[in-house]
């Protein structure tokens, strides 16, 4: 599920789609909207690219089993793939400390500063099927190894736009569970 882009504002900037016979070192204009006139500079990229990384995808609400999308991603990084709706979050009480200490804010701005371990788990555990993975990772290193991925959560606020999250969860296919790394 996708909405259509039209165009994409970044500051003074405008960035466009143009067709894929047109280079991307040239910069078009298809939409018949002056943006030059309104004080914009204008780029284009070949729209097989903004299709493919620009254009807006929103979060799921209702999950189909074996959610394709997000299947794909895991199967990038891991032979082991498993459906996520199947694993459980886990948060260590250090790392929940370290959570009430260093990212106290972000966990008020969220409305999740007077949860436990156990309640915030849920609550993350609640939106992941919901959310596109990014920023894949998979390391194998002598002293270091981890299958990660990050996670846009969103949570609503009284007092205007939700606020979100984006939390840090290892892989771990083995005990099926997601261990929290971090919330920025």
């Amino acid at each position: 599920m996708q909405l259509a882009s039209y165009a994409i504002k970044h500051r003074n900037t405008v960035i466009l789609q143009h067709s894929g016979d047109v280079s991307n070192k040239v910069d078009t204009n298809e939409t018949g909207h002056d943006f030059r006139a309104q004080g914009f500079n204008v780029r284009s990229i070949q729209d097989i690219y903004f299709g493919t990384f620009l254009r807006f995808k929103p979060q799921q609400i209702l999950v189909a089993e074996g959610d394709e999308d997000v299947m794909m991603s895991i199967r990038a990084f891991s032979p082991e793939a498993a459906d996520l709706k199947d694993f459980r979050v886990v948060i260590e009480e250090s790392k929940m400390g370290y959570l009430r200490e260093a990212k106290l804010g972000k966990l008020r701005r969220a409305g999740l500063e007077q949860l436990s371990s156990p309640q915030l788990e849920a609550e993350i555990r609640q939106r992941l099927c919901m959310c596109d993975l990014y920023n894949l990772e998979f390391r194998i290193e002598p002293t270091y190894q981890v299958r990660k991925f990050n996670v846009m959560l969103e949570f609503p606020r009284l007092d205007g736009h939700p606020e979100r999250v984006v939390a840090a969860l290892e892989y771990r296919p083995a005990t099926k569970t997601v261990k929290l790394i971090t919330l920025t």
